[in-house]
This record gives structure tokens, sequence and C-alpha cells, in this order.
């Protein structure tokens, strides 16, 4: 008797085949991402803009906006690497998105990409009223969103209406505790590259203090935290609700089962991404609603 595959079993075996072993150069690996981009995205519109890449839906909004932070571990990445997501995230929110860039580890460690991104958050703060604005960011760029809003914060700029966390990757200090991240059950992310991207990150800094998941991170505004059951960062991003709402944010965590690290980016392909877009764009819808932006 054949033995049925289901979508995420094929995406599974195609990951495995594909990915790097240790000691692949970085620069390969980089490459290798950046060839991966898909130039065309259906429902939107790509525009170049000075602080990374624009995002618009035809099906546009125009109270409401989006700034993203795109992942690749600190050391790998950029707005087009993150355009599926961002492209989904567009059309789930009827926004436009903006993905923003930053310097990467190791060419330019901790702290130079959260310097990029508040100074970025500064200027949307300076176009768009606060409450018409999320952030989102996947993997370490989720990480990254919540040192921007800490810093954001922290130099006396307004807080957005929301902010949402694609399987976040926030403790850098977790590395060692994860489980057997070699796993077949999450080949997006292997326990090697973790521990890679941290060195390279934190250039000699304590991995606590370059974790987001170490910050303050009272005053937040309400965080949308989705993740997979089965991912190697699972247990941080579970850890991760935990902590925000002992700070006294208002999180809504959503487990989604048999998924990789980032799924989300293998819309429409994987209906599991397209669901748990669409589960963003409802929360948004509701949170930009509750702030006063659906108005």
């Amino acid at each position: 008797m054949a033995t049925t595959t289901t979508p995420i079993d094929r995406l599974r075996a195609a990951l495995l085949r594909g990915r790097p072993g240790p000691g692949s150069p970085l620069a390969d690996r980089r490459a290798s991402l950046e060839a991966s981009v898909s130039a065309e995205q259906s429902g939107v519109r790509i525009a170049p803009d000075p602080d990374g890449e624009r995002v618009v839906p035809d099906e546009l909004r125009t109270d409401r906006f989006v700034l993203h932070v795109h992942g690749g571990g600190f050391v790998m990445g950029s707005p087009a690497t993150a355009r599926s997501i961002t492209a989904g995230l567009a059309r789930a929110c009827h926004a436009e998105v903006l993905a923003a860039r930053y310097r990467l580890a190791p060419e330019q460690p901790f702290p130079a990409a959260v310097d990029d991104l508040v100074a970025v958050y500064r200027r949307v703060v300076s176009r768009y009223r606060p409450h018409r604005l999320l952030v989102s960011g996947d993997s370490a760029g989720a990480g990254l969103v919540l040192a921007t809003l800490a810093g954001a914060r922290d130099a006396g700029l307004p807080m957005p209406a929301g902010a949402v966390l694609l399987s976040p990757w926030s403790d850098l200090g977790s590395v060692a505790g994860s489980p057997p991240a070699d796993s077949d059950l999450d080949p997006m992310i292997m326990a090697w590259q973790l521990a890679e991207m941290v060195e390279l990150y934190r250039a000699g800094r304590p991995a606590a203090e370059v974790s987001p998941s170490g910050l303050d991170l009272r005053g937040l505004p309400p965080v949308l935290v989705q993740y997979g059951d089965r991912e190697t960062l699972a247990p941080d991003a579970a850890a991760l609700a935990g902590a925000l709402r002992a700070q006294g944010v208002e999180v809504a965590e959503r487990r989604w089962p048999d998924v990789v690290h980032v799924w989300h980016a293998f819309t429409p392909r994987l209906e599991a991404a397209t669901l748990a877009l669409a589960e963003v764009g409802a929360w948004s819808e509701d949170t930009w609603s509750r702030s006063g932006s659906g108005s």
C-alpha cells in the first residue's frame, strides 16, 4: 500500500534535501537565500524604498501601515528574502508593508541592527500615526522587533497599535538547551546554525546581554505570537509569550500544529501558511479597530 504524504511532509523532504551542512560558508548560504527570492508576488506591487522595500496590496486601505523586520539569524536575509511573508501580510492586512533593511553580523554585530531599526521606526512614526501602525517580524526579526520597540520606548517614541511575532527567536542563550535541532521535524533551522549565528551577532558580549528576551518589555503594545508546536524554537516562543504576560503585555499566543519554523514563507503552496497569515489579518483588524484606526 502506498504511503500518503501531506504537503508539510513534502515540504520537509524538500528542505532536508537542500539544507546546508556544518561548515558551509556563510557567504554561500547568503547567496543561496538571495537567489531563492521570487520576483513576482500576486496581488501586490513591490517598490524600492530608502529604508528597504515597500509592498503595496491591490486591495489597499490607507488607514493602516505595517513595518516588517526580516529574519535570517542576524547574519542573513534582506527585505527581498522576506517577500513571500511581506506580500502575504500586505494581502491579509490590506495594508502597505515596509520591509526594513538593517546591517548584518558579523560585519556589523550587535547593536548595529537595533540602532538601524530604531532609526527606521523613528522615521515611520514621524509619517504615520502610531495607532495606524503595526510592527511585525519573523524569526530573529521578531526578536529584533522587541528590541526595537524597547529602544523606541526608551527614546520617548510612541508605541504602535500592536506587534506580530512570527516564529520568534528572542533568547540567544537558549541554544544549548534547544531540542534536537537537527531533527527532521524542523529542517528550516539547525543547532549548529543557531550557535554560529549567536557567536557572530554577539561578538564577544554575553548572550544574555544581546537577547531581546532579557529586555524590560513593560509598556509594549498588544502582541500576537505565532509558532509551531514542532519547531526547534517552540520552547523559546512559549517562554517569550509567558514573559511578556508577566510584564503586563497583552498577548495572543497561537500554537500551530505540525509546521516548520516560519512556515508563513511558504504561502500559498502550504495551506497552513495561508491560514496563519489570515489569522494575522483578523488579529490586526481587531487591534486596529480597538486602537481607533478602524474608525
